[in-house]
C-alpha cells in the first residue's frame, strides 16, 4: 500500500447513572432534576469538547501526500503557481514547509490527509420521551496519520515513562482521548475508566460513572509506507502498469502521456490495497 490512514480506532464513551447517589429513582421527568445530573447532557458536554479540541494536523516530507504535492506541483497545468513554487522550495526550506502546511490545512480534504482526525459518528441515549436515560453513550471515530507529528507532542516527551507510546499510534491517542475529558469527570463527580485504566479515584458516592473503551475492539495501527522510489520493484511495476493500460486504451506511445504519483486513502475498506492519483 502507498500510504493508508486505517480506520484506526473507534472510541466508546458511555454515561451511566449511578443510583446510590439518590434516595429516589431518576426515572420520570415529573421529578425536577439539574441538567447536569442527565445522562444525555453529561455526554452533549463531553462530546462538545472533543469538537472543540482537533488534532492539530503538521505535514512532513516523506509522506504519501508530499509525494502527491509533489507530482502535482510538477506536471499539473493548473496547479496554482505560488503553491508550486512552495513546494520545490520545500524540500530544502523548513520555512517553506510551514508556509505549505498552513496553506494546505485550510483545505478539508488535504486537512484530513495530512492530520489524525476525529468524528462522533453514533450517539445513543434514552428510549421514551418522559424517562430519563439510564445509559447515554456515543462513538467517536479516528483516522490515525501515518506520520508521528499527526499526534500533540507530549505523547513522545516521556520516552523513558511510557515507551509504548513511541511505537504505537492506537496507544498515544487512546491516552490523548482520555486526557481530554477528566477535568469534565472530575467536574460531573464521574468514576472515570478508559481503555480499562481507572483515570479517578472511587474514594466515594459519584454521580455516576464514565467509561471509554474500544467500540469494537479492532484498533489498527496506520499500515506502513511502501517505498516508490526507483529503486522500488512494486512501485515500478503499479506506476508501469497504470502507464501501459492508459497508453493501450488510448492508442498513444510513450511515457509521459500520464505521471502516477504515490497517494493515501482515509479508510480501511476491503482492505487497503493502494490509492494512486493519476495527473495530466
Amino acid at each position: 500500500m502507498y500510504g493508508c490512514q486505517s480506520v484506526s480506532l473507534d472510541s466508546r464513551w458511555t454515561f451511566k447513572r449511578s443510583a446510590s447517589t439518590h434516595s429516589q429513582p431518576l426515572c420520570f421527568l415529573a421529578e425536577p432534576t439539574s441538567h447536569l445530573l442527565q445522562g444525555i447532557g453529561i455526554l452533549a458536554r463531553l462530546l462538545v469538547e472533543f469538537e472543540a479540541n482537533p488534532i492539530e494536523p503538521h505535514f512532513e516530507r516523506g509522506t504519501p501526500v508530499y509525494s502527491t504535492v509533489q507530482c502535482a506541483a510538477e506536471h499539473a497545468k493548473d496547479f496554482p503557481a505560488h503553491l508550486r513554487a512552495l513546494v520545490k522550495a520545500s524540500v530544502n526550506s523548513d520555512r517553506a514547509m510551514r508556509k505549505l502546511e498552513a496553506t494546505l490545512i485550510n483545505d478539508p480534504f488535504y486537512r484530513a490527509l495530512i492530520g489524525t482526525t476525529q468524528a462522533i459518528d453514533l450517539v445513543q441515549g434514552g428510549v421514551k420521551t418522559n424517562a430519563l436515560p439510564e445509559e447515554a453513550w456515543a462513538v467517536v471515530n479516528h483516522r490515525i496519520a501515518t506520520q508521528r507529528s499527526g499526534f500533540p507532542s507530549f505523547f513522545f516527551v516521556s520516552r523513558a515513562t511510557y515507551p509504548e507510546f513511541v511505537s504505537s499510534a492506537v496507544a498515544a491517542l487512546k491516552e490523548r482521548d482520555a486526557s481530554l475529558l477528566k477535568h469534565l469527570a472530575n467536574e460531573f463527580n464521574l468514576t472515570y475508566t478508559a481503555f480499562g485504566s481507572a483515570i479517578t479515584k472511587e474514594d466515594g458516592p459519584s454521580a455516576g460513572t464514565l467509561t471509554l473503551t474500544d467500540a469494537w475492539g479492532t484498533a489498527l495501527e496506520p499500515a506502513p509506507i511502501t517505498p516508490t522510489g526507483e529503486d522500488s520493484a512494486p512501485w515500478q511495476l503499479l506506476s508501469g502498469t497504470i502507464k501501459a493500460t492508459y497508453n493501450a486504451h488510448r492508442d498513444l506511445e510513450g511515457r509521459d502521456n500520464v505521471f502516477v504519483s504515490p497517494g493515501i486513502m482515509t479508510g480501511n475498506t476491503g482492505g487497503c490495497t493502494g490509492s494512486c492519483q493519476v495527473g495530466l
